[in-house]
């Protein structure tokens, strides 16, 4: 039984996030990369001190804090609640991250999800309700 697959793909997903992330803070703005074929999220914080590193749990928590938007009476997108719906998605397996800086001191971070989430009439299967 041979990993190298899983490792690529795993390698893989995180190099394309990587390399997005340079692309935006390259051009210093957040925009997603047309033709994704991940789901993606995008975070940006700005005018931080020189050295400062995300933390992931920033990262996600922001993302997470939509679910109050989120309304699991009528499941779907919504454009206050994409970042949520996409970290709590279930049908993903593989998740790749990468963060760079600008030359004005904005951070940006790009997590792309394989498979991607955010499909229409799936969201009852994948955005569940905390137990």
């Amino acid at each position: 039984l041979s990993l190298a697959p899983f490792f690529l793909s795993r390698l893989q997903i995180h190099l394309w996030a990587q390399g997005w992330a340079d692309y935006i803070a390259g051009i210093d703005q957040m925009r997603h990369r047309d033709g994704n074929p991940y789901g993606e999220n995008i975070y940006s914080i700005g005018r931080v001190p020189y050295g400062y590193k995300p933390k992931a749990k920033d990262v996600v928590d922001a993302w997470y804090k939509e679910i109050k938007y989120y309304n699991y009476s009528k499941p779907g997108f919504g454009l206050k609640t994409g970042h949520f719906t996409q970290v709590v998605w279930k049908g993903t397996q593989r998740l790749g991250c990468g963060w760079a800086r600008s030359y004005t001191g904005y951070v940006y971070v790009v997590c792309n999800y394989d498979p991607p989430g955010n499909f229409r009439n799936h969201f009852n299967e994948n955005v569940l309700k905390r137990k």
